[in-house]
């Protein structure tokens, strides 16, 4: 618990936990909606971001689930089993996303003329997926 026995504060942790996931689904509401309307040749970072952009989304949207959740019963819902597992999925997703966007940087600026963008990303998709599937039903 985190105000231990005194819960005079937790209404306030409350509130503010459901502003900042409000802002946080607008932001990445916004960055998915730039990321479809941006110009017509989309390029491999483009494409990166807005994944990050949608996993963070849904990251957001299952921090409200939560919210719905009453912490006090002894029963384990299986809203909140696949609350969980989207949380920790989105969130190594997004992990894993931003370290293929800092590789696609450093590839990108060593000048190294065979490397394959849309071959790296549909990499990425597939390892990333993999991966992070497969540690979310860990």
């Amino acid at each position: 618990m985190v105000w231990g026995p005194n819960l005079e504060h937790a209404a306030r942790l409350y509130n503010i936990n459901i502003f900042a996931t409000t802002l946080s689904v607008v932001g990445s509401l916004f960055m998915c909606f730039c990321c479809i309307k941006a110009p017509s040749p989309r390029n491999v970072s483009l494409k990166l971001i807005s994944v990050i952009a949608a996993s963070d989304l849904v990251y957001s949207i299952t921090n409200i689930l939560s919210a719905f959740q009453d912490p006090d019963s002894s029963v384990v819902s299986p809203l909140c089993v696949v609350e969980g597992f989207l949380r920790f999925w989105t969130f190594e997703f997004s992990l894993f996303f931003a370290s293929c966007i800092s590789i696609l940087c450093y590839k990108t600026c060593s000048f190294n003329t065979t490397f394959n963008q849309e071959a790296f990303f549909k990499k990425c998709v597939s390892i990333g997926t993999l991966l992070c599937l497969g540690l979310g039903l860990l």
